[in-house]
């Protein structure tokens, strides 16, 4: 029985280390005693397990680029040890934008400490002039590792905030898009760009994008996906990691942003802002039903705090634009359904249903919905009872499966 080089402890032959230091003893290749303190065999050359598995660790980087309209690809791989990660954070992060790579961010080094003065020395002198040390910038190292990322951090958290570990919802409840489907494409660039800049990393993927459409009510079956996909192909980068913005989508966000910062206030095209002013939508009602639409339309009507961006189907808003008519405003008994849709474009700005998808979900829903020998719609007493559970609560929240799936 041989005894440990560093505790004295008696060693056992059949192991490398000590069984009380947990220093390691004999060398791994040959079994030979090994010298105290030294990093390698001295009789084989090996190094010590310790330093071997230091020396083999490495840090995998991987970058992939795939464009449509032309075609464009691009795949970088490389692998670096831990202290080459923080010369190279910059290099790397220069391929998709100009800040440094997350997570290894160069690190802060403090200043050499200055020698002790004497006594007389250590007396600092009075000056009139501004610059004192506490207002001096930062380091240049501090500022290379969060200038510009924490700027656009901040940013985003001004439209956008963290909710639970890997999720972000908006602040607002307008894109500034002057379309149905422009307010959803901003709300898709917008959502990747804050995701990124707030949690650290690309969006997972495309159903994170969509729920988070479906969470602040800019989503449609019939057309979010068809614009995301062609959203995504000209402006989003697929990558390992998730999705991300290209740089054309850099250039985009930085428009947009500017542009929804340089409205105080919230002031300006306000989407979902109720307007007298009637839209571009074709109509089938007459002239003389026109001028009682707009009657209707001029009169002020009580909702509340009821945020009718949450209503989410066309089975919804026909509910909502019938008591509205025949109950809260009471200028009617019942309704046909092209004047319903017609109140509902001129009174709302833009709605994300169209009239035959109304007239449809008023034609199924004969629990909700009751039609008089004319073709005139009213509600039943369950339909009224369920829209003024909404203006009390704020919003339509959870709602029945029999005429949510219309």
């Amino acid at each position: 029985m041989s005894e440990c080089q560093y505790c004295r402890a008696e060693l056992d032959d059949r192991y490398n280390f000590c069984l009380n230091c947990n220093r390691q003893t004999r060398c791994t290749n040959c079994k030979e005693l090994l010298v105290r303190d030294k990093r390698i065999c001295f009789i084989c050359g090996q190094p010590l397990a310790s330093e071997a598995v230091a020396q083999g660790q490495f840090n995998e980087f991987t970058l992939e680029e795939n464009q449509t309209e032309n075609s464009a690809h691009r795949l970088i791989k490389g692998r670096f040890s831990d202290d080459a990660v923080a010369h190279a954070a910059t290099l790397l992060g220069s391929f998709t934008r100009s800040r440094p790579v997350a997570p290894y961010a160069p690190a802060y080094e403090q200043p050499a400490l200055t020698p002790l003065a004497s006594a007389e020395e250590q007396v600092p002198e009075q000056s009139n002039e501004p610059t004192d040390q506490r207002n001096q910038a930062p380091p240049p190292d501090t500022l290379a590792a969060g200038g510009q990322d924490s700027s656009d951090r901040s940013r985003a958290l001004k439209l956008f905030k963290q909710h639970g570990e890997n999720e972000v919802i908006p602040k607002l409840v307008d894109f500034k898009g002057k379309s149905w489907k422009e307010q959803q494409r901003r709300f898709i660039i917008l959502y990747v760009w804050a995701y990124s800049e707030i949690v650290g990393h690309p969006v997972p993927s495309k159903a994170n994008i969509i729920e988070a459409a479906k969470r602040v009510n800019v989503y449609d079956k019939n057309n979010t996906y068809r614009h995301y996909a062609e959203f995504a192909n000209e402006y989003l980068l697929s990558t390992d990691q998730g999705l991300e913005l290209n740089t054309r989508g850099f250039q985009l966000v930085e428009g947009v942003v500017a542009e929804m910062e340089g409205s105080p206030e919230g002031e300006g095209y306000v989407y979902w802002k109720g307007t007298t002013k009637p839209g571009p939508k074709k109509s089938t009602a007459n002239k003389k039903n026109q001028q009682e639409i707009d009657e209707w339309v001029d009169k002020p009507i009580d909702i509340g705090s009821f945020d009718v961006r949450t209503l989410s189907n066309a089975a919804q808003w026909a509910m909502f634009a019938i008591w509205s008519i025949t109950k809260r405003l009471n200028v009617a008994d019942a309704v046909k359904t092209p004047m319903a849709y017609q109140y509902l474009t001129k009174k709302y700005t833009t709605v994300p249903v169209r009239q035959n998808a109304l007239s449809e979900a008023m034609r199924r829903n004969n629990n909700r919905f009751q039609r008089t020998a004319d073709g005139r719609y009213y509600l039943t007493p369950l339909a009224q009872q369920e829209v003024e559970s909404w203006i009390k609560k704020g919003t339509v929240g959870e709602t029945e499966a029999s005429y949510r799936k219309e």
